[in-house]
């Protein structure tokens, strides 16, 4: 055996448990703080979620304010509907927010317009008790998201 053969084997057996240990230090890194965009540029997934929520909550609060017959009120509760949708799928399994007392309460106040308009049609206005339970719900989940709960 030629001692410079084991001299290399031994530094590159090194170098790779080296270059193993530098791979898994910085997934744990990677792991451990909060998600960001592409190599941290743009928003967390947490502003993204605030600023959707909020989002969210303004076009509800609008499409509530029309009454029967006021123009574009057809298409403000497609929007609405649509933005449900879309909010509903991109939140309801993403673990970091549905614990978080605003999305509960905005998932329940979405829930309840959504059935209403499943069920009564967009035609009929939602009754006053309903609507002011949404209402409630959207309070809450404004101040709860103010306080990043």
């Amino acid at each position: 055996a030629i001692p410079g053969k084991r001299t290399a084997v031994a530094m590159n057996s090194g170098r790779r448990e080296a270059l193993f240990a530098g791979v898994v230090g910085m997934g744990m890194v990677a792991i451990a703080q909060p998600s960001q965009a592409f190599l941290g540029f743009g928003k967390s997934s947490e502003e993204r979620y605030q600023e959707d929520t909020a989002a969210i909550i303004a076009l509800v609060r609008e499409n509530l304010a029309l009454k029967p017959g006021d123009a574009g009120r057809e298409e403000s509760i497609m929007k609405v509907r649509q933005d449900t949708n879309t909010w509903v799928a991109k939140y309801r399994r993403d673990a970091s927010v549905g614990g978080k007392p605003s999305y509960s309460q905005t998932y329940t106040a979405l829930n309840a317009l959504a059935g209403h308009y499943n069920n009564f049609g967009t035609k009929y206005p939602l009754p006053k008790k309903r609507a002011d339970r949404v209402l409630k719900e959207l309070a809450f989940a404004e101040r709860a998201l103010s306080l990043g709960r």
